[in-house]
């Protein structure tokens, strides 16, 4: 028998879709950038500085010391007929250091004379009688020039010590602002040159005696 061969349905084709005009695809120009006007930015106003007002010159400074002024009749302006009114002659003002007590002189020679007899003493124990008094007499001829016219005339004693009533002359003839200064500096100046030379002479258990029997001088020196 022959095998019957059915019929293949015949498929219809799709319809072709025609172009759509561009007509509905325009957009109108309003809606356009080329449409619309661009309105103009507002360019922020710049801040008003504030006005800075120029600095009036500073006064002079006045340096401290003494001051003196003159007449007030010799203060008149130049070019300028105005008489200032009257007033006192002279106006004086003083800015000086206070002054210096006596005890407080004879209190830091004190100090200064207690290691000044140490030192001799323990030399005199070494070297003999008398050399402790010749090592701070040296002392004092070859102080330093800042502090030469304090010893300037004075004899140590036989122990050692400064004669208060020349010392207090010499220092008297210096200015009364230089007291305080040229009195700490010089006593302190001569005890570290006394210790010093000490120290060079003496053998390591007199250094140490004597450095026993100071301690405590600086302290006392600056009460």
């Amino acid at each position: 028998e022959v095998p019957v061969v059915e019929e293949v349905p015949v498929v219809e084709e799709a319809p072709v879709v025609e172009d759509v005009p561009d007509l509905l695809f325009q957009v109108p120009p309003e809606l356009t950038d080329a449409g619309v006007e661009e309105e103009p930015t507002p360019v922020p106003a710049a801040p008003e500085l504030p006005v800075v007002a120029e600095e009036a010159p500073a006064a002079p400074l006045i340096e401290l010391g003494a001051v003196e002024a003159a007449p007030l009749e010799d203060l008149e302006d130049e070019g300028s007929s105005d008489v200032l009114p009257p007033g006192p002659a002279t106006v004086s003002l003083s800015f000086s250091a206070p002054r210096i007590a006596d005890r407080d002189i004879q209190q830091k020679v004190d100090v200064c004379n207690s290691v000044l007899t140490e030192v001799a003493g323990i030399i005199d124990d070494y070297n003999g009688p008398g050399t402790g008094q010749a090592a701070i007499q040296l002392l004092l001829d070859g102080a330093p020039t800042a502090f030469s016219l304090l010893f300037h005339g004075i004899e140590v004693s036989h122990k050692g010590e400064l004669s208060f009533e020349p010392f207090l002359d010499n220092l008297r003839r210096r200015p009364p602002a230089e007291h305080r200064r040229l009195l700490s500096r010089g006593l302190m100046d001569l005890i570290e040159r006394g210790l010093s030379s000490s120290c060079e002479e003496l053998p390591e258990d007199a250094i140490e005696t004597l450095l026993e029997r100071v301690v405590g001088y600086q302290q006392r020196m600056r009460s």
